[in-house]
């Protein structure tokens, strides 16, 4: 019986005459764990008493490091347990060299472009076992310090058996021969495959030499509401470690701080008109069936309506319910009402979120939800000791409307109704025991759970000195004196390391930190973990509670607003990639290339920078986030904003390694939205509907600001879009025949409003595009 061997570019195909009783299948996870190949290459025998037996890979794709398991048969199958995974290791098709029969010297090889099976027939009876042999070592920065493969290493044992008159060593087989050479080019062919290694830790070594290290995963925030489904009556904790989840339980937020949910209700009310030299008390009208105006007969801008309440209640959400005897407002939006709620906080007044607005901006009667500040207290005014919100009149924006009768109040009610606080992707470990000081300088300590989280709250050492004392970690000890309580740690192996002593051109030893004393113990309080770029969840994504709380009333938990700031951490190919610019900016910023990697390792969690010399010659940094996209590959945009705080971080990172008299602006990245409608044709016997949803994706992977462009990189900054581009990108659509009637509008990214068609959408050069509700209809 002959066996065939079919390679196609993506698949390996064992050919025979197979039965279907005596089929063995691989399974796609089989060859996705390494660990498992022994098992699969002692059950994956083609026994001799099934000579129509065969191995069923035809469904597997090939996988890019995935050592290939052994096909033994025949004399070889008691041997089965022992066959050595061989070095060579299955890369992209497009990468494949040769197939070696290592029962034979026969070597055939592969052309990778060919779209022909190429097939190779053997004697069932010769077959013992085959692995791809590699021509090259691809996707890899190294330099194989010895690039003969095992045929290489064969051949060449053959030579110098021939020439070395293997006869005179007695009397020996020309199978055994075989079998004694294949062995030893085996041997070799493994020891070189492990030398070939040295590169890459060398070249690992060398950086860490250097302080160029591997960027750990930063974690996302976002803030988390506990939002009640009945009135507050009695005060609730919420502790700090609660662990809130999506539905799928894949990520996992945990709150940073302690929420405490108080319960209140409305104990005062004043009113100031801004004509007026101070406020005046309303609270004996407020209970009474009267009523008074919110603001003056003359609605001018600066008038306060205040409100206080029972207890301050930081981070809490107050609903606050208005009956009104008068409507007001006519002529406000009441989308977009001039008014502003703000909270005393102690010094000054701050501004509230509004949750929910069911008033029209006080046009009627109705509910108004409040997000307090955190910093919210009491206070006194006109006499009354309460913690006060107020409502103040402003001027409406630029076209505009605004208030042009007051509405007439009767009464108010207040409520908490939920919480916000703010939760950071990861896990919250605590009083874990390090080990036991040796006194001696140097020591290092390994923490059970990594990658640390290090950008929200770096890890807190303490060691028992008289009592646990803490020692603060520091991003080197190179400022560290003999007496400093100081710690590295790496966020990426978990290493917590401690002062190491080193010998000075004078002979004496220098301790650059102080070492914990012998006997000492070693703990960590508490550190985070966790991390990465799936953090960036969406609005709404966190609703499962993991965490049980006694005594909480009935609620729902909710992110209103998405995560930011999570970023996967660095790969040893993209640290290699980093080093040389690394060496080139260092801590100085002059060119624009050092600006864009400067700002990058002050906030990795960035997805694209882009420096910009302006008119002037200013610099102007833009900043552009890692977001999480929605189930259909899509941005939605409100992903795409940037915290003041990292806008500040950068900043100052910059300021300090910038060329003195530079002017540098950091700001994040504006969008110029449009939107694609057009026709296409679809081919004969097409689907319509397959046909709109590859063509939409196309669209909105083309134009995308993270991944968009030729290169996948993102749209680049201010490069505009014409009619071309979108025949460019649908023509490459399968389906499409051609495309018809194509027309671009410009839209504003944030209302979504869009505006007169065009032929080309132009964008600024500080700006990027941004897609919105593109529409294509398909017809045959």
């Amino acid at each position: 019986m002959a066996l065939s061997l079919v390679l196609v570019p993506s698949r390996l195909i064992l050919v025979g005459s197979p039965s279907p009783a005596s089929m063995v299948r691989v399974s796609r996870r089989d060859l996705s764990r390494p660990s498992q190949l022994r098992k699969i290459s002692t059950a994956a025998v083609i026994a001799p008493e099934l000579p129509n037996a065969m191995i069923n890979v035809s469904s597997v794709p090939l996988l890019p490091s995935a050592a290939v398991p052994a096909l033994v048969t025949g004399p070889m199958l008691a041997a089965a347990n022992d066959v050595l995974n061989p070095p060579a290791c299955l890369r992209h098709p497009a990468s494949f060299g040769s197939y070696t029969e290592l029962a034979g010297s026969t070597r055939t090889s592969i052309a990778p472009s060919s779209s022909t099976p190429t097939r190779m027939a053997w004697p069932a009876d010769r077959l013992r076992c085959w692995y791809a042999a590699d021509s090259r070592k691809d996707a890899m920065t190294d330099p194989l310090l010895d690039s003969r493969r095992f045929q290489d290493l064969l051949d060449q044992a053959r030579r110098l058996a021939d020439q070395r008159a293997w006869a005179a060593a007695g009397p020996l087989s020309e199978r055994a021969r075989q079998a004694v050479l294949q062995a030893t080019a085996m041997v070799v062919d493994q020891l070189i495959h492990r030398v070939n290694q040295l590169p890459g830790r060398l070249h690992r070594s060398l950086l860490d030499l250097v302080g160029i290290q591997r960027r750990p995963p930063t974690a996302a925030t976002a803030p988390v509401t506990f939002r009640l489904t009945e009135p507050l009556r009695d005060t609730v904790v919420i502790p700090r470690g609660v662990e809130v989840s999506d539905e799928s339980s894949n990520v996992v937020f945990t709150t940073v701080r302690r929420l405490e949910l108080v319960p209140v209700e409305l104990v005062a009310c004043a009113v100031r008109w801004a004509s007026a030299p101070g406020p005046s008390d309303m609270t004996a009208v407020l209970f009474g069936e009267q009523g008074f105006g919110a603001f003056p007969p003359s609605v001018t801008a600066g008038s306060q309506l205040l409100l206080g309440l029972s207890a301050p209640a930081p981070g809490c959400l107050v609903s606050l319910a208005f009956v009104c005897v008068e409507t007001g407002g006519v002529g406000g939006d009441p989308n977009d009402p001039p008014l502003v709620w703000e909270a005393w906080t102690g010094d000054d007044w701050s501004r509230c979120g509004v949750d929910r607005d069911d008033t029209g901006g006080l046009d009627f009667g109705g509910v108004i939800v409040l997000d307090l500040p955190a910093g919210h207290v009491t206070s006194t005014v006109v006499g009354r000791r309460a913690a006060w919100l107020r409502c103040r009149l402003v001027e409406p924006e630029p076209g505009l409307a605004t208030f042009t009768i007051s509405p007439k109040i009767k009464s108010i009610t207040a409520a908490t109704v939920g919480g916000t606080t703010d939760a950071v992707h990861g896990r919250l470990v605590e009083d874990e025991p390090l080990g036991v000081s040796e006194g001696t300088p140097g020591q290092r300590f390994v923490l059970r759970h990594r990658p640390v989280a290090m950008n929200h709250e770096p890890p807190v050492i303490e060691v028992d000195e008289d009592g646990w004392q803490p020692w603060r970690v520091v991003p080197t000890f190179a400022h560290s004196g003999p007496f400093d309580r100081h710690v590295v740690v790496d966020a990426v192996s978990g290493h917590v390391m401690f002062g190491p002593m080193i010998r000075e051109p004078d002979g004496t030893a220098r301790m650059y930190g102080a070492c914990p004393p012998a006997d000492a113990l070693v703990r960590v309080r508490h550190y985070w973990t966790g991390g990465g770029a799936e953090g960036n969840v969406p609005v709404g994504a966190l609703s499962v509670l993991r965490t049980e709380l006694f005594g909480m009333p009935p609620h729902r938990i909710e992110n209103r607003e998405p995560g930011i700031g999570g970023y996967d951490g660095e790969s040893e190919d993209q640290v290699r990639v980093r080093a040389p610019h690394d060496f080139k900016a260092r801590d100085r910023a002059v060119t624009a290339q050092d600006f864009e990697q400067l700002s990058r390792e002050a906030a990795p969690e960035l997805a694209r920078v882009h420096c910009a010399v302006q008119e002037d010659g200013g610099i102007r940094v833009l900043l552009v986030p890692s977001v999480a996209r929605e189930e259909s590959g899509r941005i939605a945009f409100d992903q795409l904003v940037i915290v003041q705080d990292t806008v500040d971080r950068i900043a100052s990172f910059l300021d300090e390694r910038r060329v003195l008299g530079t002017r540098v602006i950091v700001e994040p990245v504006s969008y110029q939205g449009f939107t694609v409608v057009c026709e296409v044709i679809s081919r004969p016997l097409a689907d319509r509907g397959e046909v709109n949803r590859l063509a939409l994706a196309a669209l909105y992977r083309y134009f995308d600001p993270l991944a968009g462009g030729r290169d996948g990189t993102g749209w680049p900054f201010g490069r505009p879009v014409g009619i071309g581009d979108v025949h460019a990108i649908l023509d490459q659509v399968p389906g499409v025949e051609y495309v018809d009637n194509v027309l671009l509008f410009p839209a504003n990214a944030m209302t979504r409003e869009r505006f007169d068609a065009t032929s080309r959408i132009a964008v600024d050069r500080y700006a990027l595009l941004f897609g919105i509700e593109h529409q294509i209809r398909v017809r045959d």
